[in-house]
């Protein structure tokens, strides 16, 4: 085993987050699993949907982060519609001390305050800073699996 898996295996084992679960697709490899998040704070605009991350997890692990991408199509300003996610920690903000809870911790955190300053999503990071109350209608309209941006959505609610 080594130092990536060892570390791995530590921080998958400290993972306590009610609204977090973890799939593996083989017990022979734990670098590569999903995680779903279910949104619980009612603040959140995304309130009641579950969203499945994808993470690859490589040898060089903690020393890069792993990398992760939303399975779930979702308009989010931070992701766009391939599931690519601009999160400091995984793009240039990592240190060796985060760990995979740090990762969920943060996935849920820009369910519940996005940053339009940080696009992957033009037209959400747009709409967002430029007429708030459609982008409410919009991640609403998204969430019942509604056409939006000429992308169609699966019903998450």
């Amino acid at each position: 085993m080594n130092l990536a898996e060892i570390r791995l295996q530590k921080d998958l084992a400290e993972i306590d987050m009610p609204n977090a679960e973890i799939e593996f697709d083989s017990d022979q490899n734990l670098k590569n699993f999903r995680v779903k998040i279910r949104i619980v704070d009612e603040k959140s605009l995304w309130f009641g949907g579950t969203f499945v991350f994808e993470f690859c997890v490589s040898e060089r692990f903690p020393f890069e982060p792993p990398r992760v991408r939303l399975l779930t199509k979702v308009l989010h300003p931070c992701i766009d519609y391939d599931g690519r996610i601009n999160l400091g920690i995984l793009v240039s903000g990592w240190n060796p001390i985060f760990t995979i809870f740090t990762c969920i911790f943060q996935l849920n955190a820009i369910f519940i305050w996005p940053i339009p300053e940080d696009c992957m999503n033009q037209f959400a990071g747009n709409l967002m800073r430029n007429n708030y109350s459609a982008f409410i209608q919009a991640v609403h309209n998204s969430l019942l699996g509604q056409t939006v941006d000429r992308q169609e959505f699966k019903k998450l609610l």
